[in-house]
């Protein structure tokens, strides 16, 4: 089903509920599929309409409403675009504009927990629309707002402590870090091991130690400077991007290990034992 079929669906529900009471749901999914519809095309007419169904949307969600953050966000998107297409081609309210990012961003966005109403499920939708996939870190300096168990997040690695060091990017369930582990283990590697598998355990080695050490030092929520004069909202996006830092270290940390296991049983399969120190796992 593609955004014209969902346009014309949308219409249809409308009309159909125009002599009882207008569902929020529908007015702010018609917004959503007329702002997309305009990206791909390009038509103002889809942007006016979007800019209409907003403000019919943040009607329906007087002041007070746990969940007018949402129309104000899509007013103030749709607003925005206008404005960045048409510049001084029309007087544009940028007060207008400017209120409606006012009203949304101070409000938490992370009350959203009626699942069952699809307004989690559509405010998701919303955001991948306008925002794209970001990690927390972005969303939160940029927009003021977090995901939990963002599957966008990222950590950078950097070994070394120059400007000019390298740096890796790594996501969630070691994304990208064969990566980092190819470009440390060349590093490591000098031609004078009998075996290659020397060359990874020497690199799970070391890398492990780094990334052992940098999990470690992660603070929780609770042990960040006045935590307790924290906002509850920015303490819930504190929480969402430790959660997530930690996560990707905790993912890199199960990757080596199965990097040194691999090493060890390619070294049994070459008919050599390897012993460890009383602190090593074999």
């Amino acid at each position: 089903m593609d955004v014209e079929e969902v346009i014309v669906l949308d219409r249809e529900a409308l009309e159909l509920h125009r002599r009882t009471s207008q569902p929020v749901s529908v007015v702010e999914q018609h917004c959503v599929c007329l702002s997309t519809r305009y990206k791909q095309l390009g038509v103002m007419e889809d942007l006016d309409e979007a800019i209409a169904h907003a403000r019919q949307s943040l009607d329906l969600r007087p002041k007070g409403h746990p969940h007018r953050f949402m129309s104000l966000i899509s007013l103030a998107v749709c607003i925005y675009t206008r404005y960045m297409r048409l510049g001084k081609e029309m007087p544009v309210k940028v007060e207008e504009l400017e209120q409606a990012i006012r009203d949304a961003f101070p409000v938490s966005h992370l009350k959203i927990e009626d699942k069952s109403s699809g307004c989690g499920e559509n405010y998701s939708i919303f955001l991948v629309s306008e925002y794209g996939p970001k990690p927390n870190d972005e969303l939160i300096l940029g927009y003021g707002f977090s995901l939990p168990d963002n599957p966008d997040d990222t950590m950078t690695l950097q070994i070394g402590g120059s400007a000019t060091s390298q740096k890796w990017v790594v996501g969630r369930n070691s994304h990208n870090v064969e990566s980092l582990w190819s470009d440390i283990r060349n590093m490591i590697a000098n031609g004078e091991s009998d075996y290659e598998f020397e060359d990874d355990l020497e690199t799970a080695a070391v890398l492990t130690d780094i990334v052992q050490a940098k999990l470690d030092g992660i603070k929780t929520v609770a042990d960040v400077r006045q935590n307790d004069v924290i906002r509850p909202t920015v303490r819930a996006m504190l929480g969402h991007y430790i959660a997530g830092q930690r996560e990707i270290l905790e993912s890199i940390l199960e990757f080596l290990n199965e990097k040194r296991g691999a090493a060890i049983d390619a070294a049994r399969e070459q008919g050599i034992d390897l012993v460890f120190d009383e602190d090593d796992d074999s």
